[in-house]
């Protein structure tokens, strides 16, 4: 999800910032997330026909909620490591 709170990216330029996911799992993700309403698809008309994929506002939602324990999260990974 925080993935797609960087803005609007097409399906390899996720597998480029996501370390370690393979192409059918990152497809998989991106189509449950899609189900759920938290992600949506663009069709770009052009030659060849490109995907977009963006958060929708529930995904927007979602990583405002998410926010605050992933700054905790890495505060105290940062304390823990010094």
């Amino acid at each position: 999800m925080f993935a797609a709170a960087q803005g609007a990216r097409r399906f390899g330029e996720y597998r480029a910032v996501i370390d370690g996911i393979s192409d059918r799992l990152l497809a998989r993700r991106i189509k449950e997330l899609e189900a759920e309403g938290l992600i949506e698809r663009s069709v770009i008309s052009s030659t060849p026909v490109r995907i977009r994929y963006a958060l929708a506002p529930d995904g927007r939602a979602l990583v405002a909620a998410l926010q605050p324990p992933a700054r905790w999260s890495a505060q105290r990974r940062v304390r823990r490591a010094g």
